[in-house]
């Protein structure tokens, strides 16, 4: 390719073409720059995000949730398949589920969204998980995250840190079997 572009220089530099040609050989390369241009817009164009936050968490804490609305503005499904920012070591793609009364949280490889259709980062369901924060974060801060999908594109948003509320209500039951609590010792 580098050849050939600059063979096509030379040429055009040349005092024995035709202006013909040379006019001929610039529009087709400004061209084919645009069509570059315009499929790469397009591909990373066609996910949209909207809302993206970070539920504020106490100090000290190692691991935060990020949630946001993916939406696919193209004719194929397009995969969400790896997310990271420079304010975590980790960033990983959750979902969140109450599997016979009890709430686990699983990694997932990716997340598809079908053309056409938004799909919800929220508590109590999907979320980035985002592990280890390398400075504190803070309320209203704006943490940056890049997204990478399965056409190979990527894109970063800003994610404001939040108050989150009230998490959703999950029964958090634990298959001890019974226990006499009156023998436990308690520290108070």
């Amino acid at each position: 390719m580098k050849i050939a572009s600059q063979r096509l220089k030379a040429r055009i530099a040349d005092d024995t073409a035709s202006p013909q040609w040379r006019l001929a050989t610039i529009t087709l390369m400004v061209a084919a720059a645009l069509l570059a241009t315009i499929l790469a817009a397009s591909a990373s164009s066609s996910v949209t995000v909207s809302k993206p936050w970070i539920r504020e968490a106490p100090p000290g804490m190692t691991v935060h949730a990020g949630y946001m609305a993916l939406v696919n503005n193209g004719s194929a499904d397009i995969a969400l398949t790896d997310a990271s920012s420079p304010a975590y070591e980790q960033v990983e793609l959750h979902i969140s589920k109450v599997v016979d009364g009890i709430a686990t949280m699983q990694k997932v490889a990716q997340i598809t969204v079908p053309p056409g259709k938004t799909v919800t980062f929220k508590p109590g369901g999907l979320h980035l998980m985002m592990i280890k924060p390398k400075s504190a974060i803070k309320l209203g801060q704006k943490v940056p995250i890049e997204l990478t999908f399965s056409d190979g594109s990527s894109l970063t948003i800003d994610a404001e840190v939040k108050k989150g509320g009230a998490m959703p209500k999950m029964d958090h039951k634990m298959h001890h079997g019974p226990m006499d609590h009156s023998k436990m010792h308690h520290s108070g």
